[in-house]
This record gives C-alpha cells, sequence and structure tokens, in this order.
C-alpha cells in the first residue's frame, strides 16, 4: 500500500518503524538497506520503504514474512512440495490484515501527521 503524507525530509524507514514499535510494542527488524519490517511474530510482518518525493513522502508497506531467510524457505517449500503454497495461502489474509492495520495507523496518527 502506499500512504502519501505531506513532506517530511526527516523521516526514514526505521523512523517510522520505531514509532509504530512503540505505539505497538512489535519489534522492528532489519529487512534490506532500505526496507525495515515491523514484525508480529515469525510469519507475519508488514515492510516499510520510505520514498522521499520533492513535494511529499510516500510510505510503501507490504505483507510479508520477517526475513528474508523464512520467505526464501517458504519459496524452496512452494517449488518443491505444496506445503510451502498451502502454509502461505492460509497465512497472507493475517498478514495483509496487520500491513492494513500498520498502514490504517499511519494514515491516522499524529506522529506521521503533523
Amino acid at each position: 500500500m502506499r500512504i502519501k503524507l505531506s513532506h517530511q525530509p526527516n523521516l526514514t524507514a526505521e523512523k517510522a518503524a520505531e514509532i509504530i514499535s512503540k505505539h505497538y510494542g512489535y519489534q522492528v527488524v532489519q529487512y534490506s538497506k532500505e526496507i525495515i519490517a515491523v514484525e508480529k511474530n515469525t510469519f507475519i510482518a508488514a515492510t516499510l520503504q520510505v520514498n522521499q518525493k520533492e513535494d511529499y513522502t510516500e510510505i510503501i508497506t507490504h505483507a510479508n514474512v520477517s526475513s528474508k531467510g523464512l520467505n526464501l524457505l517458504m519459496l524452496f517449500l512452494c517449488l518443491f512440495t505444496g506445503v510451502g503454497l498451502l502454509v502461505s495461502i492460509i497465512l497472507f489474509p493475517f498478514q495483509l490484515g496487520f500491513a492494513l492495520k500498520v498502514a490504517d495507523f499511519i494514515k491516522s496518527s499524529p506522529d506521521f501527521n503533523p
């Protein structure tokens, strides 16, 4: 989901994840150089990426698992057995619900909307 905010040049993915973590008590995990994951549990996380545009700030959230390693394991299980696909299908509504919860918090929180 793409969330468009007023221009906040000091907002980074790390700062956004810390605000969410402080509010809900979730763990913050470095997913990649530019992407931070807010982890509800091992299988449910929302990744955050902050893009600074010329006149606004954009936060992109995705439903995901909490680590790249687990993501690769699920892909491997999908390719070589049906188990990974079944687990992915079962988990996706929970992952999406969590990502929507994070996106709604970003849209409504005064920390993101000064």
